[in-house]
């Protein structure tokens, strides 16, 4: 624990080994700065220098607070450092790293490991990291750093950021590694939590990269400069979440809140979309083909809010010129089976008026009903598709 003075070199909470056969096991480790300043680096877990050797450490939390100043790279894991092949075992458990004040430059969450050895492993748990406050001057990459043949293994990483954390331009935050990372891996998910009800000021100019899945708080609202790295997202939170570069993209979980793609998504490239009740995706263009064998996945559970009487309602897909092409029942389902909306329709039913199920503001191209499996069969409710209208 530190709370003053100025370092130059290393601040390591737990072992420092520059012997060759040297075996450390720690249990827990704590590191706390909350004043002072260093030009070092400061690494929560174990130094290796080359040699053959193991180590282990439970669980690593770092905590950065007040007017604490790392001007050098923090690192949450362990640090395996040397070019060679010697070999090493490593077993990292969970790291959490929490900044509430202070400035961090660059900052790597898991292990850094430079061996050769193509057999040897970083084990690490799950790693989270929290800023909420002060400043991020540098780079972010959650699951740690590779630079030679041995690899990572990470089981989840989590980036949680306030809207009070100050975030310099420019930089990335990654959920995944940095370096040449030619075999690391993180085996679960990795997430990016915008935990504040609040509009977010400093995203826009920062590029995120490698992350599966993103929250954004309810009455919160962010603008990602671009995410990089990413196949498939799952958006959560009932809040507004706006990306202005996701090119990449091809399979999309809407679970809550809006999604909004500044530069278009190409329809055809979208594999897979699942959009749950109250959720809103803009930004895709030209055609989405939906339906029939080797076409996209689309799930539509419908809400309240997209169906009108006699009249458009909310969309759940709008983009330009974007179409809507469902062509087969294999693959496309719109989901009517909440209670709320089988209540509308009944209302709507009774009132002589008809439900306009509002999938989206662009063109839609659905020939009959049987091109998608509409869920649940609604002549039981004494209602019946009565057409689409493009």
């Amino acid at each position: 624990s530190l709370s003053g003075g100025s370092f130059s070199d290393w601040i390591v909470g737990g072992a420092w080994t520059d012997v060759s056969n040297t075996n450390t096991y720690l249990g827990a480790v704590e590191v706390a700065l909350s004043g002072g300043s260093t030009s070092g680096n400061v690494l929560g877990g174990t130094y290796m220098a080359a040699g053959v050797g193991s180590a282990e450490v439970g669980t690593i939390n770092m905590q950065i607070s007040n007017t604490a100043t790392v001007q050098g790279t923090l690192y949450g894991g362990c640090y395996i450092n040397g070019t060679g092949a010697d070999s090493f075992s490593v077993s990292v458990g969970d790291v959490q790293i929490v900044l509430t004040g202070g400035t961090l430059g660059t900052v790597v969450g898991g292990s850094y490991v430079t061996r050769n050895h193509a057999d040897a492993v970083v084990q690490q748990g799950h790693i989270s990291l929290s800023l909420q406050g002060g400043a991020l001057s540098g780079n972010l990459y959650a699951a740690g750093q590779q630079e030679g043949a041995s690899s990572l293994q990470t089981l989840s990483t989590t980036v949680q950021i306030a809207a009070e954390a100050a975030l310099a331009p420019g930089i990335t935050i990654s959920g995944g590694y940095a370096g040449t990372a030619p075999s690391a891996t993180v085996q679960g998910e990795r997430s990016l939590v915008l935990s504040s009800a609040a509009e977010y000021s400093d995203t826009s100019a920062v590029t995120f990269a490698d992350f599966d899945a993103i929250d954004v708080a309810a009455g919160g609202s962010a603008t990602l400069g671009a995410l990089q790295g990413s196949t498939t997202l799952t958006k959560r939170g009932a809040g507004q979440l706006e990306i202005q570069g996701a090119t990449g993209l091809s399979s999309l979980i809407l679970q809550g809140g809006s999604l909004s793609l500044t530069e278009a998504l190409a329809g055809a490239s979208v594999q897979s979309l699942h959009m749950q009740a109250g959720t809103q995706l803009q930004g895709i263009t030209g055609t989405l083909f939906a339906g029939s064998t080797g076409q996209t996945d689309l799930l539509l559970t419908v809400d309240e809010s997209n169906i009108g009487a006699d009249s458009a309602a909310t969309p759940m897909l709008s983009g330009s010129n974007f179409t809507l092409s469902i062509t087969g029942a294999q693959n496309a389902q719109i989901d009517l089976s909440a209670d709320a909306v089988v209540s509308v329709l009944e209302s709507h039913r009774d009132a002589g008026a008809t439900s306009w199920i509002t999938l989206t503001d662009g063109l839609l191209e659905w020939a009959q009903e049987a091109d998608a499996a509409i869920t649940p069969t609604l002549s039981v409710y004494g209602i019946r598709v009565s057409g689409t209208n493009g």
